[in-house]
């Protein structure tokens, strides 16, 4: 106290206390208390932030000590958590606490809103309306601003190696079913945006003929199956006759049998074939079947 001898001291306590003042006479003595409560109160309203314009923020301040009211400017909005969306650029937004006896206490916190990324829907070529082939090669399209920033496509959520770009043309590693192609992009400042999903449906193509006409006509004068889509390696393919000996077995260079054997023209008949097809995705099947060589 500035005097305790006062009547009316001045007194400044930094917590809760209780304060006795004894009154002495000639024949008596009488003693009065009082108590001043002391609201004591600490504010943080957080780390800087740094964000994408469009993106939702959300601000939250903590407070310790005697509880108040929370208000955040500019926008007057109450409460310990807000959410804001703000326009490029900085902003600081303040938060006030008002407790005890109309005390208050204020502290900020600073946002940076970047220039967002934006990207155009997906155009895709085949469109993806119909079945495609294993093996045939497809093309995405996306368009992102600003244009230096950098495109990652993907299936079904994994990124594609090696493939960037607004305009890419690659032929899918995939099984029979459907595919999901989607595409990010990312500006340097980190801001991103997603397009698609396009979906595709994939389907195996191929054809093994039950029968040929070997001869000059340069119509249906081979045998071997047909491999619609490309990007299908024949791992294995070879012909018997009905006695079980092999009349042909395909070679890099020969892919298909010209109704040879030895040089000659083999007999019309029915023959066996055993083919091993090897997919894009390494997968592999075997297919069993008899053609007949009609002359």
């Amino acid at each position: 106290m500035n005097n305790p001898a006062a009547a009316n001291p001045t007194a400044t306590p930094t917590v809760t206390t209780t304060y006795t003042v004894t009154a002495s006479g000639p024949q008596c003595t009488s003693e009065g208390t009082v108590t001043v409560t002391v609201a004591n109160a600490t504010l943080n309203a957080g780390e800087d932030q740094t964000t994408c314009f469009g993106d939702p923020v959300t601000l939250t301040a903590t407070t310790t000590g005697t509880p108040g009211t929370l208000t955040w400017a500019p926008g007057n909005l109450t409460g310990s958590t807000i959410s804001v969306t703000p326009a490029v650029g900085q902003i600081t937004y303040t938060v006030t606490l008002v407790y005890g006896m109309n005390c208050t206490l204020s502290d900020a916190v600073n946002l940076t809103v970047n220039p967002a990324v934006t990207l155009s829907q997906i155009t895709a070529t085949p469109d993806g309306t119909d079945s495609i082939c294993i093996g045939v090669p497809i093309t995405l399209e996306a368009t992102a601003l600003p244009a230096t920033a950098t495109l990652v496509w993907m299936q079904d959520g994994t990124p594609l190696t090696g493939i960037t770009g607004d305009s890419v043309t690659f032929v899918p590693i995939v099984e029979e079913g459907s595919a999901d192609y989607t595409v990010v992009a990312t500006a340097a400042n980190g801001c991103s945006d997603e397009a698609g999903p396009v979906t595709f449906n994939f389907k195996r193509c191929l054809a093994v003929p039950n029968a040929f006409t070997p001869g000059t006509d340069e119509i249906n004068d081979t045998f071997g199956p047909l491999l619609f889509g490309g990007n299908t390696e024949i791992v294995t393919f070879i012909i018997f006759n009905r006695w079980g000996e092999k009349v042909f077995e395909a070679t890099p260079s020969q892919q298909r049998w010209d109704g040879k054997v030895d040089g000659k023209d083999a007999p019309s008949d029915v023959y066996a074939y055993y083919i091993v097809l090897r997919y894009a995705n390494g997968e592999e099947e075997p297919l069993k079947g008899d053609v007949t060589l009609l002359r």
